[in-house]
């Protein structure tokens, strides 16, 4: 199997939704190793902005978990980006 390796803007563009807060965004993915690729970057822009001063305040960039049913994207991957 080989490995995929996206870039960051790829990443955000490959996702199949989108929600907003007011201190980070998610974002929703189909496969669960896109999600993963994801998960990393985003981790990767949350310490650069974490070292710029910046407060998540409780979220998590970086973070993923797979909706549950009742939800508009049930099923799907979700990852918290900054």
């Amino acid at each position: 199997m080989t490995k995929r390796k996206l870039s960051d803007d790829a990443l955000r563009q490959g996702a199949e939704g989108y929600r907003s807060g007011a201190r980070v965004c998610w974002r929703y993915y189909r496969i669960e190793a896109d999600a993963k690729l994801a998960a990393a970057a985003a981790r990767r822009l949350g310490k650069r902005r974490e070292a710029q001063g910046y407060d998540f305040g409780f979220c998590s960039p970086g973070s993923i978990r797979q909706v549950e049913p009742g939800s508009q994207y049930a099923g799907l991957w979700e990852v918290c980006w900054p």
